[in-house]
């Protein structure tokens, strides 16, 4: 594989880290701040798509993204979910809720950060 990998340790083999960071613009494509080999497109309100250039290895998952913002208690309560990871196109689609359960843009002073975990070998061992 071409992307740069790092050593790291985990409690299963081969288990590789990438970091997404979004800032929001409210009602078009977030811009992405962190995330090489990674494009962010918008699909709707508050649902944006990650599409990797290159094959990332088996999905494993992602914990709660980091939520930052420039007005405190702007993100409080929000969630963030996502649909099941689409290995042939090497997307992953995500939805960020607000805290009475509708969809919801990310605002332009908001930031996620995302850690999502992918194995280069299978996935059972």
């Amino acid at each position: 594989m071409g992307q740069d990998a790092f050593e790291d340790f985990a409690t299963d083999p081969n288990v590789t880290k990438h970091v997404l960071r979004i800032q929001g613009t409210g009602a078009s494509a977030p811009t992405k701040e962190i995330g090489k080999g990674v494009t962010v497109t918008r699909l709707g309100v508050g649902n944006y798509r990650f599409t990797w250039a290159e094959n990332p290895g088996n999905f494993m998952g992602f914990p709660e993204p980091g939520k930052q913002a420039t007005a405190t208690g702007a993100l409080k309560n929000t969630t963030v979910d996502s649909i099941s990871y689409d290995a042939a196109n090497r997307r992953l689609d995500v939805q960020l809720w607000s805290s009475a359960g509708a969809a919801r843009e990310l605002a332009a002073a908001e930031w996620l950060t995302f850690l999502v975990f992918f194995k280069r070998m299978a996935l059972a061992i």
